[in-house]
């Protein structure tokens, strides 16, 4: 299917926002569109991510539980919602796997439902959360 169209109404849109942004269309959630972070983010570049489903970069949980939004009636989700906080896995091309916080909009382009979904990198985060924990427990255990 082509979504040259989808891509020129995109293209640019969204290089002054910090996060990471992917535009995709159901029902395998073809990506159509990304910004610069989404690149740093994912180690793809642009013409690649442009050429892959979210199956490719997402992780095989996530992908299930993504997949039944492309399935839901566009007036479900007319605002931003949030969608997998702090256990979304982005696989890197090097492999690496990353921690993102997830959201999402579904809108209507030219009647073919789109989403464009943001992701902010939280693995320093959540490491960091590990830390505290393991560290709490340890505190705990000697007490």
């Amino acid at each position: 299917m082509d979504f040259s169209h989808v891509r020129a109404a995109y293209d640019g849109r969204f290089d002054e926002v910090s996060a990471a942004m992917l535009v995709a269309v159901p029902p395998m959630g073809q990506i159509v569109s990304v910004n610069s972070e989404a690149e740093e983010l994912t180690g793809y570049e642009k013409d690649e991510l442009q050429n892959m489903t979210f199956a490719t970069i997402f992780s095989e949980e996530d992908i299930k539980r993504i997949n039944t939004l492309f399935q839901m009636p566009l007036e479900k989700y007319k605002s931003f919602r949030k969608l997998f906080e702090h256990n979304v896995i982005i696989q890197k091309r090097s492999k690496r796997k990353v921690i993102v916080d997830m959201g999402f909009r579904m809108t209507d382009f030219e009647g073919q439902p789109l989403f464009v979904f943001t992701l902010q990198d939280i693995t320093d985060l959540k490491n960091s959360e590990q830390r505290v924990i393991r560290a709490h427990r340890y505190v705990n255990d000697i007490i």
